[in-house]
């Protein structure tokens, strides 16, 4: 948290975004019913001019729960 505070400009706003809290990816929900917890995920990320993803390893890979904050946004909203 503090290396990016110090990298980053003076006027730049740093946002921490707990996705602890966001339900397991379910290919079935799409907007608008997708959970109000993704939604607000979707915005915040829609709204942000870059994104930085910071993580420890787990098995090998990324965390379930970095995994399923990326699946949920990845899917298009509009896709048919």
């Amino acid at each position: 948290m503090s290396t990016s505070q110090k990298a980053s400009r003076k006027n730049t706003d740093i946002k921490f975004l707990d996705i602890g809290h966001l339900p397991l990816y379910n290919e079935d929900l799409k907007a608008p019913d997708e959970p109000l917890e993704v939604q607000q995920l979707r915005k915040e990320l829609q709204e942000a001019d870059a994104i930085l993803i910071s993580t420890c390893q787990y098995n090998f890979s990324i965390s379930p729960a970095l995994k399923n904050a990326i699946d949920w946004p990845s899917v298009g909203v509009n896709e048919w």
